[in-house]
């Protein structure tokens, strides 16, 4: 399944590519958007929001992407 990214709440999440601005929908992490917002085109998103680390994590499982690491914490599934 594709997925596209959505700025939403203050994060960057990810939503199943075909919901459309007006559908109601969930993102990856659980968030419920209702409606989804008309697509905003990424160089007018806000650079101080990051991804959802919910959305990013549950991409990458589904996408058999490697997870990210930080420097604190170790990564793991």
């Amino acid at each position: 399944m594709s997925f596209r990214w959505l700025p939403y709440e203050g994060k960057r999440h990810a939503v199943h590519r075909g919901l459309q601005p007006g559908d109601d929908g969930e993102t990856l992490c659980g968030t419920a958007v209702s409606p989804v917002p008309e697509r905003t085109p990424v160089s007018e998103w806000p650079a101080s929001w990051h991804e959802c680390p919910g959305c990013d994590g549950e991409w990458r499982q589904r996408e058999e992407i490697p997870l990210r690491c930080n420097r604190i914490a170790a990564c793991a599934l």
